[in-house]
């Protein structure tokens, strides 16, 4: 398989391969997309308690009530798999505007407040020029903001572009930025901010990334927006393959800011560039994202090699001091709550706008 450096390749998803998203002990896949009928066991067989308290007070111990470490149903999906509209409500296109006025998406952020979109502090310049507009609300990227397909879509020019006070365009380190918008964004079901994951520690198995790659070596980018399954490896397993290309950007190595993320059966470069890496857990019934890791780079384009992210929980404090917002987990799950995705399999009725639930199944205690 041929190979690229990254900044020669560009922002890519190729999957040739995926696993079913364990999200909070349930198993989800995309039936309508993948053609394939949800896994039989919805819970791990061994799991025979549930019921917490609907409200939690933390999420550190996420990783060990949410997911169960053993076997799981696969499903395989070639490349990336499409994402339904509203399903990453979060996701954010960073364009440039050329001087025919067609803008040119290149980067991805995730909006993280009304008004603030984290991204990668590489994405603030190309050739020298800072990127001005940022879309939301969209799957479709490849298309005019009056096109049908984007009916729900929000644009915005970008008042302020914050790279970290320590990020150097010669380092790959203190990889994050904050734009801030012209105006906050009209929050609805398909524009929602995400919360992040503020714990060091990202002990999940799987983890999703999601942009508008590539589908081949050099290929031009999916119109559509894909999203992949990754799984976190170690700083130590991902420096041993990164120290021995003798990055120039990376004169430290792999270092505690930074996480990596990789699969064996699945073909990666990056999502967009500053796009987000994240994990997906319930909150009453509802699917809430956290955002882990910002985009940030590669080593080759089209192999199984592990992608590097900044760790967003090494600058929480940084983050809360641009955007004047707490993002305590408890908080940040509770301030959208009511926009979030509910979970089919946990409604046992409606009523109107009242949604009534199996309260033993919000909550896993493994």
């Amino acid at each position: 398989m041929r190979s690229c450096k990254v900044h020669n390749c560009g922002s890519s998803i190729i999957a040739t391969a995926a696993a079913t998203l364990v999200v909070c002990g349930l198993v989800a896949i995309d039936p309508a997309l993948c053609r394939l009928q949800p896994a039989e066991n919805v819970f791990p067989t061994d799991v025979n308690k549930a019921l917490l308290p609907n409200v939690r007070q933390g999420l550190n111990d996420c990783h060990l009530r949410y997911h169960k470490y053993g076997d799981y149903n696969l499903i395989y999906p070639i490349f990336g798999v499409p994402v339904r509209l509203g399903e990453f409500a979060h996701m954010a296109a960073v364009g440039w505007t050329g001087a025919n006025g067609v803008i040119d998406f290149s980067c991805g952020g995730s909006l993280i407040t009304a008004r603030h979109v984290m991204t990668g502090a590489h994405c603030g310049s190309r050739e020298g020029v800072p990127p001005d507009v940022v879309r939301l609300g969209v799957i479709h990227i490849n298309t005019t903001l009056d096109d049908p397909k984007n009916e729900f879509a929000q644009q915005y020019k970008i008042e302020r572009f914050q790279r970290h006070p320590e990020h150097k365009f010669s380092s790959y380190y203190f990889d994050i930025a904050i734009i801030t918008l012209e105006r906050p964004v009209t929050i609805n079901d398909v524009v929602t901010p995400a919360c992040l994951w503020n714990q060091p520690e990202v002990d999940f198995p799987r983890l999703e990334a999601v942009g508008f790659g590539q589908t081949s070596y050099a290929g031009d980018k999916t119109p559509i927006l894909l999203k992949v399954q990754l799984s976190p490896i170690s700083n130590e397993e991902c420096a041993n393959f990164h120290n021995s290309n003798n990055i120039r950007k990376l004169r430290n190595g792999i270092i505690e800011t930074q996480v990596c993320a990789r699969d064996s059966k699945m073909d990666t470069c990056l999502g967009d560039s500053g796009g987000p890496l994240q994990i997906k857990l319930m909150s009453n019934h509802r699917s809430t994202p956290y955002v882990v890791g910002i985009t940030s780079f590669g080593v080759f384009c089209g192999t199984a090699a592990p992608s590097v992210y900044t760790r967003v929980s090494s600058y929480i404090s940084w983050i809360e001091t641009e955007t004047g917002e707490s993002f305590a987990p408890e908080t940040c799950a509770s301030r959208y709550i009511q926009m979030r995705e509910a979970d089919e399999s946990m409604v046992t009725n409606r009523v109107g706008d009242h949604v009534f639930i199996e309260p033993e199944k919000s909550y896993m205690d493994i």
